[in-house]
């Protein structure tokens, strides 16, 4: 009998990271539920991205909000809000991932190398913050006759109270983003498990007739 083929190596690999990659964003929910102003899964998701891709860090921080959302509040309208807005993080990491993991080659590159990571922290939680809230009241003004009722009037106030919530999250993330990526990253690199970013190649020219 002939042995029955396994599954491609490198969809595996990729399958398997992707998995703990979402794992330990979850964990990094979970683990500090004690400190409310306080999360790793922010970075994780992030770092999903520039790793494996806008996809990859969509999917990962899709399935870490909704798995931790499904275990604090159940099925409840937040669950898409954050779901969403996680995902939108990783697609952010994904998309700058050719400034992120570039090597290095003067002083400017390696303060680049801290600023950006850090000003995508403190951004990208207030982004994180506005597509919640947004999304949230999407839902609760398209699907209760409460949120019809209050309309609009209710939107501004919502996204401005959640920029003050998470304000003190986003100052810390400003530091957790700005130390700990280009520490990881150039771990990655020399472990071999960060894939270089794609080279822009220059479109073919059709010889004139």
């Amino acid at each position: 009998m002939r042995p029955v083929p396994r599954p491609e190596g490198p969809d595996v690999r990729r399958l398997a990271r992707v998995a703990a990659l979402a794992a330990l964003a979850i964990v990094g929910r979970v683990a500090f539920l004690w400190a409310p102003n306080f999360a790793l899964t922010y970075f994780v998701v992030f770092l999903a991205g520039v790793v494996e891709g806008p996809r990859v860090g969509a999917l990962v921080g899709l399935l870490a909000m909704t798995v931790t959302n499904l275990l604090y509040s159940g099925l409840h309208p937040v669950l898409v809000a954050n779901g969403l807005a996680m995902a939108l993080l990783g697609v952010l990491g994904g998309l700058l991932r050719p400034l992120v993991v570039r090597t290095p080659r003067d002083r400017l590159d390696r303060a680049l190398a801290v600023a950006l990571p850090a000003a995508v922290g403190l951004f990208g939680t207030f982004l994180f913050s506005v597509a919640a809230d947004t999304v949230g009241w999407f839902v609760q003004f398209a699907l209760t006759p409460e949120g019809r009722a209050i309309g609009t009037r209710a939107l501004v106030p919502l996204i401005a109270a959640g920029l003050v919530f998470n304000l003190v999250p986003a100052l810390v993330n400003l530091v957790l983003f700005g130390s700990l990526t280009p520490a990881c990253v150039a771990a990655l690199r020399r472990s071999g498990h960060l894939r270089p970013a794609p080279a822009r190649t220059a479109p073919e020219r059709v010889p004139a007739a």
